[in-house]
């Protein structure tokens, strides 16, 4: 075997324990309860009340599990939808392991009515807020409070068969093609993230490669 295949499996069989400690590291986060002090109510429509925390605690947590976080909204996002106003925003943090990761998420907040007018308000402040919870989420934050936000947890939507396609020969093309050919370490770490995010799907990524 050659210097360079053995190096060029080193690098890949490095990612691989990066992505399965980071697997693992979230799925313990996951379990981990709320502190009682730090969950608030708050009451909902038909009589119902709301557990939540803050965006204080949320960016305590982030604090402590990823010191360095930045957190980005994208003001083309916002719009008015179906009595909501929606926006998109970013987390970026920064793993143990040495490798960045940005997390994307929309947020929203529901226009308020009073006297059949809209009420102003600073919707912009709850939808980074909103948005901001449900990134901390898919890290394994809060899980006990917003079981609901079980949809976000993009790890879990791959079929079988996409994880089958990047075990093999998904993650040696994308080395092949940004590391061997393009000589782009920061395209490929972008590339594998964006895919194992959700953002760019397995017919994305093989599109990407061919070109």
């Amino acid at each position: 075997m050659s210097d360079i295949v053995k190096s060029n499996s080193s690098v890949i069989n490095d990612i691989s324990d990066s992505l399965d400690s980071i697997s693992k590291r979230t799925r313990e986060q996951r379990h981990t309860k709320t502190y009682p002090k730090q969950i608030k109510t708050r009451q909902g429509k038909a009589g119902k009340k709301f557990r939540y925390v803050d965006w204080v605690t949320v960016a305590d947590w982030l604090d402590k599990h990823y010191p360095g976080w930045s957190f980005t909204s994208m003001p083309e996002s916002f719009k008015e939808y179906a009595g909501y106003i929606q926006g998109y925003c970013i987390l970026k943090i920064y793993e143990k392991e040495g490798l960045a990761r940005e997390i994307g998420s929309w947020g929203s907040k529901e226009i308020i009515i009073s006297d059949n007018k809209p009420v102003k308000s600073d919707y912009y402040k709850a939808i980074e807020s909103d948005a901001l919870k449900r990134c901390a989420v898919r890290l394994g934050a809060f899980n006990d409070i917003y079981g609901e936000l079980d949809e976000f947890y993009i790890s879990e939507d791959f079929e079988l068969k996409d994880i089958d396609w990047f075990v093999k020969p998904g993650l040696g093309n994308m080395y092949k093609h940004f590391i061997e050919k393009k000589k782009d370490k920061k395209g490929f770490l972008d590339h594998l993230l964006k895919f194992l995010n959700g953002q760019i799907t397995r017919e994305d990524s093989e599109g990407i490669i061919k070109n």
